[in-house]
């Protein structure tokens, strides 16, 4: 449809609000994203929606005052009211919808603040968008980015040989809610991704493909798993869990830590040692027998690498070609995670460090990073913690996309995100929310 002066209005239009505002039902979202996809009209109204609504919303909540409507009207430009509808031209008129279209959706959004503040204290009320909201739309994006064969993407290409290790992560954010998580609503999905690193494990109990990044896959698919046996005696899952766990112990190097699948003995580094030790420690927690001397082997080379100022190296001390913070963030997240024993009391000399590299947030915030330091922080609570969690929180909320079909998830804008894709930042992101 067009106006007498050529400018195409769409039918659409007036959906855009509702869409903004996520007041439409599951239905009615994905037939207006299917017409979105071919409507620049709408395209460029939900654009300028989205922005109108993130300034209002980035504004204290204020109580309207009786008369606003009769002060607009007032500021409109004289007799433009008076005007007979029938004779308006159609360029005035929606001129003037449109300036009540913005000022509804101020009200509105101003108005749903403030009872949402009254419903839910001063505590949820100081954050714009409560966590638990962040989280359910988080776990909602992932359950409809999984695959039929009940895998997830990673970032595509050739590095679709780390789905194992992404699909893994998606399953812990999915069965952060614990229980509730295996039977509830996003049971299905963790049911066939777990289903999946089964299928995909061979007779040796590796999951997945064999090639040099095959350390980082397997230690995160033999975490999963435990973790579900953590939540549900099952006999497939525990049977699959228990070949995983004896893989590690066999391919542990005597140094203590595990390397580059294929690598020469002693070829041992932090980065690839993390996953696998923290598969071996939850799978302590499980009850499987016999693993504390694996763990303590692991934690204690894992140690050696830490320099006087509390950062962590990748093959020893001082020595991080890539940087050392994220390889502190993560080693000091696997060290507390031994609970009162040495690794935790090494772990502890590490905490000035990791404080600092917590405040590297931003635009391209590297989600791997932020998740071994907000999960290092939770094991080491305190003010400072606390403030620094609380400090990651608002990044991540600010970041997560609120619109189209990648409403609920993150942007894999990080140096990892061409491996592990928006999976990988979405399952990071909702951990780190915790």
């Amino acid at each position: 449809m067009t106006s007498s002066t050529g400018s195409q209005v769409c039918r659409w239009l007036e959906e855009v609000p509702g869409y903004v505002l996520g007041e439409m039902t599951a239905r009615q979202k994905a037939e207006f994203e299917k017409h979105l996809a071919s409507c620049p009209v709408c395209r460029k109204a939900v654009d300028s929606a989205v922005a109108t609504v993130g300034r209002l919303r980035s504004m204290p909540a204020e109580a309207c005052s009786p008369d606003l409507v009769a002060k607009v009207m007032a500021a409109l430009p004289a007799g433009q009211c008076a005007e007979s509808r029938s004779v308006m031209p159609l360029r005035m008129f929606l001129r003037v919808a449109a300036s009540i279209a913005v000022i509804t959706c101020a009200v509105y959004v101003l108005f749903r603040a403030g009872e949402e503040k009254r419903a839910l204290g001063p505590a949820v009320a100081a954050v714009p968008r409560a966590a638990a909201s962040v989280h359910r739309d988080a776990m909602d994006w992932l359950c409809s980015a999984q695959k039929v064969d009940g895998s997830w993407p990673a970032g595509g290409g050739t590095q679709e040989q780390y789905s194992v290790g992404v699909s893994a992560l998606a399953l812990l954010a999915l069965m952060e809610d614990g229980r509730g998580a295996v039977n509830g609503s996003a049971g299905v999905a963790v049911r066939r991704g777990l289903g999946r690193l089964v299928e995909l494990q061979d007779r040796e109990g590796l999951v997945g493909p064999r090639f040099s990044g095959t350390p980082y896959n397997h230690g995160l698919a033999a975490f999963a798993l435990c973790n579900a046996c953590l939540l549900e005696s099952n006999t497939t899952w525990r049977v699959a869990a228990d070949k995983a766990i004896d893989l590690i112990r066999e391919t542990q190097d005597p140094a203590g830590g595990w390397g580059y699948l294929g690598a020469s003995p002693g070829a041992v580094n932090t980065s690839i040692s993390i996953w696998p030790l923290l598969a071996l420690m939850r799978a302590e927690e499980l009850g499987m027998q016999g693993l504390r001397p694996a763990i303590d082997r692991g934690l204690t080379w894992l140690a050696t690498t830490i320099n006087k100022d509390g950062f962590m190296g990748y093959e020893r001390v001082n020595n991080a070609p890539a940087g050392f913070n994220t390889l502190t963030a993560a080693g000091a997240a696997c060290l507390l995670r031994d609970h009162g024993r040495s690794g935790a009391m090494a772990a502890r000399a590490m905490l000035p460090a990791i404080q600092g590299v917590a405040g590297q947030v931003g635009q391209t915030l590297d989600f791997y990073r932020t998740f071994f330091v907000a999960e290092a922080l939770s094991l080491a609570p305190g003010a400072t913690s606390d403030r620094i969690r609380s400090s990651i929180r608002e990044e991540l909320i600010a970041l997560q996309n609120r619109t189209g079909p990648a409403a609920g998830s993150w942007s894999a804008g990080d140096r990892w995100g061409p491996v592990g894709g928006p999976v990988y930042a979405t399952a990071l992101a909702s951990l780190s929310l915790r």
